[in-house]
């Protein structure tokens, strides 16, 4: 993630950095909702509260995954 960070900055940080990081969390979360990758959902939410400044337990309501 420090490598994403660093590397994207820019974007990452500017007035709609906010909504590129939700978007890039949201997609794979999506998709593990599914059954698609589903290592990828515990460090996912880990990193989603970060972003909208919510539990981890209503962003994984919102996708459709059990709370953790």
């Amino acid at each position: 993630m420090a490598e994403i960070a660093d590397r994207f900055s820019g974007l990452l940080t500017g007035a709609g950095g906010r909504q590129v990081q939700l978007f890039a969390v949201t997609e794979p979360l999506m998709a593990g909702s599914r059954g698609d990758h589903p290592e990828l959902t515990p460090p996912l939410l880990d990193l989603a509260p970060e972003l909208p400044g919510e539990p981890a337990e209503v962003i994984a309501r919102r996708v459709g995954l059990p709370a953790a």
